[in-house]
């Protein structure tokens, strides 16, 4: 094989990447000098980015699995750790790897990593479905599951608009709410879940819960809605500040789950909580607000795009067989 594999946490893989990043001043550098192979190919852009959000923001669990040849960095792949479920993504090769014997050695070490920490399943995404991107996964027994879409609004700054429903809602922030009764009725929700149902079959209640938590720390921003004393659902939202270096008061708030009760769903509460959610980011000073969404999940969908929400991106989803 000629090469081996290490598993890195964040501080190691900091110097080892920073070490391997700087004698190119940036990964998208041309460079003549071939003593270092990460001058053959680049490191993509989206997995600096992802990375250097690992490195910063130390609530974000990962291991970085990386293939040495001679001490010398050939490759590697990022896991993030939510709840039971590894969020993986492509592998990185930094040398020609006509076989993929790096990225399969990379995939099998992840998922051996995963079993032994008894997590349920490992999910990844893919921008492009080549056949190279994939096959590694597909003979891991990774399949298909849907297409995820990416949407996001620019919300500008303003005063509280008028055309808001007439519904009258009743918000509840942390800490107004209990623990216990949050969960009780965020689950209402989540059991009938109409994205990516199949994780939820597979995954615990509580390991989702889990997740969101490692999405978004903040529990200032985790809300329980009412009408006329009954419980419609929940929303949790993330703040992060904007990458953009002209937007430091332009953050980005990320829709991390959004559900109504079954009960009250097609009754206007849904799209009365999601404008009474932008209206308050508009009043804030505005921001772009992004969200992730089953492309199946039409009802969903059609909801988002007529509340402005754009489709950026669409990514393939693949999930493996059930690790534990």
């Amino acid at each position: 094989m000629g090469f081996s594999i290490q598993i890195l946490g964040r501080a190691e893989a900091k110097v080892l990447l920073e070490s391997v990043l700087g004698n190119n001043q940036s990964p998208n550098a041309d460079s003549k000098d071939t003593s270092n192979p990460s001058d053959h190919l680049k490191i993509p852009d989206e997995i600096i980015g992802l990375l250097g959000v690992w490195f910063n923001k130390h609530h974000i669990n990962g291991s970085l699995f990386c293939a040495l040849r001679d001490q010398q960095l050939v490759g590697f792949l990022f896991c993030q750790k939510l709840g039971k479920r590894g969020m993986v993504w492509n592998p990185v090769i930094l040398v020609p790897d006509p076989p993929n014997s790096l990225s399969d050695s990379l995939i099998e070490s992840m998922l051996s990593h995963l079993r032994q920490e008894k997590y349920i399943c490992a999910q990844t995404f893919m921008q492009s479905t080549t056949q190279k991107a994939t096959t590694p996964y597909i003979r891991h027994g990774f399949s298909l599951l849907t297409q995820a879409w990416g949407m996001r609004r620019i919300i500008h700054p303003g005063r509280r608009s008028l055309y808001l429903s007439r519904l009258l809602l009743s918000w509840k922030r942390y800490p107004d709410w209990d623990w216990p009764i949050f969960r009780e009725v965020v689950e209402k929700t989540w059991k009938e879940t109409r994205d990516f149902p199949e994780i939820a079959e597979i995954c615990e209640y509580e390991d989702s819960l889990n997740e969101f938590q490692d999405i978004a720390p903040d529990l200032n921003h985790w809300y329980l809605v009412q009408s006329n004393q009954e419980w419609l659902g929940g929303i949790i939202l993330a703040c992060n500040p904007s990458p953009l270096p002209d937007s430091a008061n332009f953050p980005d708030w990320e829709l991390v789950y959004f559900g109504v009760v079954p009960e009250k769903r097609n009754q206007g509460f849904g799209r009365t909580m999601l404008d009474q959610v932008i209206d308050w980011i508009r009043q804030a000073g505005g921001g772009r607000m992004f969200l992730h969404v089953d492309s199946r999940n039409r009802q969903a969908v059609h909801l988002y795009q007529s509340n402005g929400f754009e489709i950026v991106r669409a990514t393939e989803v693949y999930l493996s067989q059930r690790l534990c």
